[in-house]
């Protein structure tokens, strides 16, 4: 059961100050190191981070920390590796799903110049390429993404457990309690 869960804007609140902690270490390793790996150091730096460090300090990001939530188990326990794996990747291939299959069945029936168009290079080649058929893929592929994005953010903004469709998959909620509160209320429960 949810105690005192977390609504949307303060996550939300949350996730941009953990997107500017986190570009901010991969500007800056890229900028010290490998300036040409920036967008896959950003990338790599966020995944540990969102896996890693929710495992060892009690459910909290250092965006959370800042707005006082952190994540936790419906149980009440602390997040482990497994459950962070299903919360982050389980969840996001969830909301990245509709879109990169048709990406991926694009990219193995077209033209292998396609992939130009993903990397933003310009190459030229006949726009017959991508026929409706192919657009109306794509289209429906990033809608149906931000649909469930929508549906997710929706379910955190108005729902009474506050729970996303990655809480869902994972078993767990976002709170407002402390840990030395959240094993309180659990131990009231028992």
């Amino acid at each position: 059961m949810e105690n005192n869960p977390a609504g949307f804007w303060i996550r939300l609140g949350a996730l941009f100050l953990d997107g500017l902690f986190i570009n901010l270490i991969a500007w800056l390793l890229g900028f010290m190191f490998i300036t040409s790996w920036q967008n896959g150091i950003t990338e790599i730096i966020q995944f540990l981070y969102l896996l890693v460090v929710p495992i060892v300090w009690y459910g909290y990001t250092i965006g959370k920390r800042a707005c006082t939530i952190r994540i936790i188990h419906m149980d009440g326990s602390n997040v482990r590796f497994w459950t962070m794996i299903k919360r982050n990747v389980v969840g996001g291939l969830l909301y990245v799903l509709p879109t990169t299959l048709p990406v991926i069945y694009l990219a193995l029936t077209l033209d292998t110049r396609i992939w130009a168009v993903f990397s933003f290079q310009t190459v030229d080649f006949p726009a017959s390429t991508l026929s409706n058929n192919a657009l109306t893929l794509l289209t429906t592929g990033l809608l149906l993404s931000f649909a469930l994005l929508l549906v997710s953010a929706f379910m955190v903004g108005v729902s009474k457990s506050r729970r996303s469709l990655h809480d869902l998959i994972a078993g767990t909620y976002v709170t407002r309690d402390t840990p030395n509160e959240t094993e309180m209320v659990y131990r009231e429960k028992i």
